[in-house]
């Protein structure tokens, strides 16, 4: 169980989870679905432990190769492999990016989705929404420094406070 957590949370930092939808076909172009999962990291003898944790123990196929800027990547990316990893992780994503990404690639091999285009479709929404969210928190943070705020997240509410406010108080 704690492997499953700390490769959610590997994932959720220096991962991408991507569902593609591309064309393929030289004379013929056609869609097709490629899906996924790369972890980035410096250190390579972190992701040679994990690839071969995940290859002994989780059956899951992956490689490491090197990068870019000093950089290596574990890479899954055949279909069993990667239906392996997300039923492994999925429910200890966090990431507001990946979570959804994860339930596309479950959703899509469990034929839940069988048109591609609506995949695609379903996608370019998820990330213009990723992308007004992360102007949002760009917002926030310079409203924060600007008014002195700090954040307080809970399970259920993200809550905006002046600095000076202690919490130990008002429990």
């Amino acid at each position: 169980m704690v492997f499953r957590i700390f490769l959610a949370g590997f994932i959720d930092s220096d991962g991408s989870i991507q569902p593609y939808v591309k064309y393929r076909g030289k004379t013929t172009k056609r869609l097709y679905f490629e899906s996924g999962i790369t972890i980035s990291e410096s250190n390579r003898e972190l992701l040679e432990l994990l690839s071969h944790i995940l290859s002994i123990k989780y059956g899951i196929t992956s490689n490491v190769r090197y990068g870019f800027d000093g950089a290596y990547r574990l890479r899954i990316n055949s279909i069993e492999s990667v239906c392996k990893t997300i039923e492994l992780v999925i429910s200890n994503i966090l990431n507001i990016e990946r979570r959804p990404k994860a339930y596309i690639i479950k959703y899509y091999y469990e034929d839940k989705f069988t048109d591609l285009n609506k995949v695609r479709t379903i996608y370019n929404k998820l990330r213009e929404q990723q992308k007004r969210m992360q102007a949002l928190l760009v917002d926030l943070v310079k409203l924060m420094t600007e008014k002195q705020l700090k954040i307080v997240i809970t399970q259920e509410k993200i809550i905006v406070v002046p600095q000076h406010f202690n919490y130990k108080d008002a429990v």
